[in-house]
């Protein structure tokens, strides 16, 4: 397992279970992602001694604040395993996705339509609005990586096929 910095980016892997939230360590269990304000997402954080649950809330990079207790800290952060891979059989048709057809592409905004593991042309089948079809290589969720839209950025790991 490996300790990251808590991102919203992370958001699909928390919801699946494949990541775990902490502050410190204790465990934080997220059970809401859009309070309205400053902290949109919504935990309870198990106490040390595992019987007492406090409501908490985090902004999307990770500050956690403590109703009540003034507390305010940057020590959220997420366990996650080393080689998890995103589960693309579980995108729906028409998700926001961003797509390129290699590492010196550029990324661009689509709409997903399906995924072709045996494909040689290209696994990824998206959309337009015209009702064309494109096929590309490397695909990503657009929510939570919106910092790759219109970059050549390399596909983060999680998101990288194996060949």
């Amino acid at each position: 397992m490996k300790k990251v910095n808590f991102d919203i980016k992370y958001k699909e892997k928390i919801i699946n279970g494949s990541a775990k939230v902490f502050h410190g360590e204790n465990p934080v269990r997220i059970i809401c992602w859009d309070r309205k304000g400053n902290y949109p997402i919504v935990g309870l954080r198990m106490d040390g001694s595992g019987s007492l649950e406090t409501v908490v809330t985090i902004s999307e990079d990770g500050h956690l604040h403590i109703d009540g207790l003034g507390i305010n800290s940057r020590t959220v952060h997420i366990y996650m395993s080393d080689d998890e891979k995103f589960d693309f059989t579980k995108l729906k048709a028409f998700t926001p996705v961003l797509a390129r057809t290699g590492d010196h592409q550029t990324w661009f905004p689509h709409f997903f339509e399906s995924f072709h593991p045996d494909n040689r042309w290209g696994e990824f089948y998206m959309i337009d609005d015209q009702h064309s079809f494109y096929r590309y290589s490397q695909c990503v969720p657009y929510e939570g990586n919106e910092h790759l839209l219109r970059t050549q950025d390399p596909i983060p790991e999680y998101y990288k096929l194996e060949r």
